[in-house]
C-alpha cells in the first residue's frame, strides 16, 4: 500500500508522520511489546528489556475485526522492539492473510532469513530500520551497545532486507557522536540496499529524549547535513527531513491526527502518539489521557464513534487563526506539548513568521 504524502517541496515537514493512507483509509501503528533488547538514547517510550506484551489471541479475536471493519490498510508493528515478541511471525501472518499491509519498525538486530522465508509468498510486508550512525562506535554509543559484531549483524539484516525487496525506509536520528560525512555514507549505503527513502528527524524531547536532547545536532548541524544528503534524493529513494529548521520560512505540513492510529500494548488508543508522548515530559501543561480515545479490550468498544466524539482539548489555534499566512497548516501539536506549550500557541520552533 502506498500512502499519500502529507507535505511536499512547497512546506515545511512539520508532523513527525511522513504519510496517511488515502481517504476512506487509515494506518494503525500496533505496539505489541513495550520490551526492548536494546536501551537508546532517545526512545519516545524509554524501553528497555521489561515490559507487557500483547496477547496474540487479542489481537486476533479483538484488534483484527476492528482494524477490518475499521478500514485500516496498513499497520506498522512496533515496540519497544517488535522482534523481540515470541509470536511476531504469527502476528505478521495473521494481518496479511487478511490482506492488511504490514511494515515492521525495527533495529535490526534480531532479523532473521528464516523468519523472512515465512513470508516469500507476500507483497504486502516491508521494513523500517533505524539507524543512527555509520560505525560501530557512534550507532552502538546511540543504542546503548558498542558491540562492533552487533553492529556487523545490523549492517547484514540491513543488507539481507534490502536484497529481498522488503526495505520500506532507513530512520536517522542525526546526533553528535555520528558527523556528517558518516550520515552521508549512511546514505550511499541506503541507496544500495535499495531504500525507498531515508527519514531523519531531530532528537525530540519525548522519553529518554527529554533527557538526552544536549545529544542532537543543532540547527547549523542540521542545515549542513540537508545540504549535504539531498543530492541523494531522486525517483529511487526519496530523502525526508521531517522538523529540520524552516530556513526557507515554509508554510507548515498539516497536522495528521486521527489519520493514523496508535494502540498500546495495553489496548490504550491514541489518535496520535507523539502528543501522548509529549504528554509524558515533565514540562507538558497536559495529562496523556487528554489525547486518548480509550481502550480497546474494553467490551463493546466503538472505535470510529469514539473518534467522532472526541472532544479535542482546543480546537483552534487563536494565534494561527488570525495569521496572515493562510497557506500554512500550523504545525505540530506534539511538539508543543513537548515544549511545554499550549495548544494554542504557535509551533514556535518553526513557525516561519516567528520573527515577525
Amino acid at each position: 500500500m502506498n500512502g499519500t504524502k502529507i507535505y511536499n517541496e512547497k512546506f515545511c515537514a512539520a508532523c513527525y508522520f511522513r504519510t496517511i493512507a488515502e481517504y476512506p483509509k487509515r494506518k494503525c501503528l500496533i505496539q505489541i511489546t513495550e520490551k526492548c533488547n536494546l536501551c537508546c538514547e532517545h526512545c519516545f517510550v524509554s524501553a528497555n528489556n521489561i515490559g507487557q506484551e500483547m496477547d496474540i489471541q487479542k489481537i486476533k479475536d479483538i484488534i483484527l475485526p476492528q482494524l477490518l471493519k475499521n478500514n485500516i490498510a496498513k499497520v506498522t508493528l512496533t515496540g519497544g522492539e517488535p522482534f523481540v515478541h515470541p509470536k511476531l511471525s504469527d502476528i505478521v501472518e495473521l494481518l496479511l492473510a487478511n490482506n492488511i499491509a504490514v511494515s515492521i519498525c525495527t533495529n535490526a538486530t534480531l532479523i532473521t532469513e528464516q523468519f523472512l522465508e515465512c513470508f516469500n509468498n507476500y507483497e504486502n510486508l516491508h521494513f523500517n530500520v533505524s539507524l543512527d550512525g555509520f560505525s560501530s562506535s557512534s550507532h552502538g554509543k546511540f543504542r546503548g551497545n558498542q558491540n562492533p559484531e552487533l553492529y556487523n549483524t545490523i549492517i547484514s539484516n540491513i543488507e539481507l532486507v534490502g536484497k529481498k525487496g522488503l526495505l520500506n525506509g532507513v530512520l536517522v536520528t542525526p546526533n553528535i557522536y555520528s558527523s556528517v560525512h558518516e550520515y552521508v555514507e549512511l546514505c550511499e549505503f541506503a541507496k544500495k540496499c535499495h531504500a525507498k527513502y531515508v527519514l531523519m528527524n531531530p532528537l525530540s524531547q519525548f522519553g529518554r529524549g527529554e533527557k538526552t536532547i544536549n545529544l542532537a545536532f543543532d540547527n547549523q548541524q542540521m542545515n549542513e547535513l540537508r545540504q549535504a544528503t539531498k543530492k541523494f534524493n531522486d525517483n529511487d529513494m526519496e530523502m525526508v527531513y521531517i522538523r529540520f529548521p524552516n530556513s526557507e520560512n515554509k508554510p507548515l505540513s498539516e497536522c495528521v491526527a486521527g489519520k493514523v492510529m496508535y494502540i498500546f500494548t495495553n489496548g490504550d488508543i491514541a489518535f496520535c502518539p507523539y502528543m501522548v508522548f509529549a504528554a509524558k515530559d515533565f514540562s507538558s501543561l497536559y495529562n496523556a489521557e487528554d489525547f486518548m480515545l480509550g481502550n480497546i479490550f474494553i467490551k463493546d468498544f466503538d472505535w470510529e464513534k469514539s473518534l467522532n466524539d472526541y472532544k479535542f482539548p482546543i480546537n483552534y489555534n487563536e494565534v494561527c487563526l488570525k495569521c496572515e499566512n493562510q497557506k500554512c497548516k500550523k504545525g505540530c501539536y506534539a511538539a508543543k506539548i513537548s515544549r511545554g506549550s499550549k495548544l494554542t500557541e504557535k509551533d514556535h520552533d518553526l513557525c516561519p513568521l516567528e520573527d515577525a
